[in-house]
């Protein structure tokens, strides 16, 4: 067998320790292997603009609040007809290329965006958004480290963290007892781009990364300066998952420790991801999620051939390291959690039981699990659940006589799945320096086969897959000595 071999575009075409070229809409498997990716179906209705942020909340009875914002207004899920309603203290002006972020302090959902002040939520009892109390600065990023709220990128500066009151997300004055205080991060890492939370806090700058840690008065938390060659120009790339966090720097993919910084797409991926992202939109249109049922981290954004929106989606499997890349059109890709319906509510989703796009027992409906969504291009929140995408996956180009041309007769796809339909294309070339060119896609037959006949000294296997499948593993060839010139 010919295996497809993991997802590593950016090595040689030839001879490439098994990497495959493509793996289109596809999750990574064990063994090298994939797995069919679903498309996105809609489960709510639409926001009036394109989502600029989402957020899941959930109360200490397990309750779960679905919020979202767009260009002027801030949303919350409503079961009871699956929409999202109006909820802003009045119309907000976001920047195109500014996105929302949220926190939830206790009760307390919080809101940010640049040039608008934070915004508050009491789980349970609010109607609407208002104002935090205590005067925060407008900020980019929020965080909840330890028992304080933490701002970032403030009106203050661009590279000014400020903190609230111990316990207290309404107290923002300066005060050795009350701890609230500010610090401004000098030096050459620029604009705070993103504060993940929790015992300490690690803040992500342009270029570098440094902890917050709570020392008490009077200093209250300590900064210190952990990764100076890297940080990231791209907030939405940031994401947790406990002490790892994932992010994209200026040169490549990167988790971080909590200590050091370790690539994950050095020789792999980094490269074709860099010439193929339209940094035009980047800044503000990367973002990221984990699926911890799936155990992956995924990253969308605008491509070469995109106007804006994502277009294309980046998916590592942290617990196996390997990729695989998809293609599909979203706003932001976000981590929510399922809102709950009962049998009732239901009916705002399907009015027939039967034509639900997902069973009864999904996470979906059963409220308070993770989930991996998107906001798709029509403003809805979308689930991974619909139909499977059509796959492509190629292998690296190999020989299989060393030093001699062959003629490949026979090639079987080693593709499981009862509802799948595979067609394989060849792409044969005698020296390095030609063109590659698919030949006509060729059907399976009745015994799995697909009679072909090619004649190189280097071949590649693409498997165009549709309708679904559990593994794809790679091909089975036979083929039969040529001449030598």
């Amino acid at each position: 067998m010919i295996p497809f071999g993991e997802y590593a575009p950016d090595r040689p075409d030839f001879n490439n320790s098994g990497g495959a070229t493509i793996a289109k809409n596809v999750l990574p498997a064990p063994d090298k292997s994939y797995r069919s990716l679903s498309s996105q179906s809609a489960v709510s209705g639409a926001l009036g603009a394109r989502c600029q942020g989402a957020f899941a909340a959930q109360q200490a009875d397990g309750e779960v609040a679905l919020f979202a914002g767009d260009v002027s207004k801030l949303y919350k899920f409503d079961t009871s007809d699956a929409s999202f309603g109006d909820v802003s203290n009045g119309t907000y002006s976001v920047v195109t290329d500014e996105n929302w972020e949220f926190a939830q302090f206790g009760t307390t959902v919080i809101a940010v965006t640049g040039g608008e002040n934070p915004q508050a939520w009491t789980l349970g009892s609010s109607s609407a958004f208002t104002d935090l109390g205590g005067s925060p600065p407008t900020a980019r990023h929020v965080a909840i480290v330890r028992d304080f709220v933490v701002l970032g990128n403030t009106a203050g500066g661009t590279n000014q963290v400020r903190w609230s009151a111990i316990g207290d997300e309404s107290s923002w004055s300066t005060s050795a007892t009350t701890q609230a205080d500010q610090q401004d991060i000098k030096g050459p890492g620029g604009w705070v781009q993103r504060i993940i939370g929790g015992e300490y806090g690690t803040i992500f700058l342009e270029h570098e990364i440094h902890r917050m840690t709570y020392v008490g008065s009077p200093l209250v938390f300590r900064f210190d300066l952990l990764e100076k060659t890297r940080g990231t120009p791209y907030p939405g790339s940031v994401a947790a998952l406990g002490r790892d966090v994932f992010y994209i720097s200026d040169d490549g993919f990167y988790v971080w420790n909590g200590t050091s910084s370790t690539p994950i797409g050095t020789d792999r991926i980094d490269k074709t991801f860099f010439a193929d992202l339209n940094d035009g939109h980047a800044r503000a249109r990367i973002s990221s999620a984990i699926d911890p049922i799936e155990k992956v981290v995924m990253w969308v954004y605008p491509s070469m051939t995109s106007s804006g929106n994502p277009d294309k989606a980046i998916i590592f499997n942290y617990s196996l390291n390997q990729w695989s890349h998809a293609e599909f059109d979203s706003e932001i890709l976000v981590r929510m959690m399922s809102p709950g319906y009962t049998m009732e509510t239901l009916d705002n989703v399907s009015g027939n039981l039967d034509t639900l796009a997902h069973s009864l027992d999904s996470r979906i409906f059963t409220g308070g699990e993770l989930l991996l969504q998107t906001f798709d291009t029509d403003h809805k929140l979308a689930s991974f659940t619909g139909t499977a995408l059509d796959a492509v996956i190629e292998t690296g180009e190999f020989q299989p006589l060393p030093g001699r041309r062959s003629m490949i007769n026979r090639v079987r796809p080693i593709v499981d799945g009862s509802s799948q339909t595979t067609t394989i294309q060849m792409a044969p070339r005698n020296v390095g320096s030609d063109s590659l060119s698919f030949e006509t896609a060729v059907s399976t037959n009745t015994t799995g086969d697909c009679p072909v006949r090619v004649n190189g000294r280097y071949h590649r296997v693409r498997c165009n897959i549709s309708d679904g499948f559990d593994f794809a593993q790679g091909v089975d060839v036979t083929w039969k000595a040529r001449g030598r010139r």
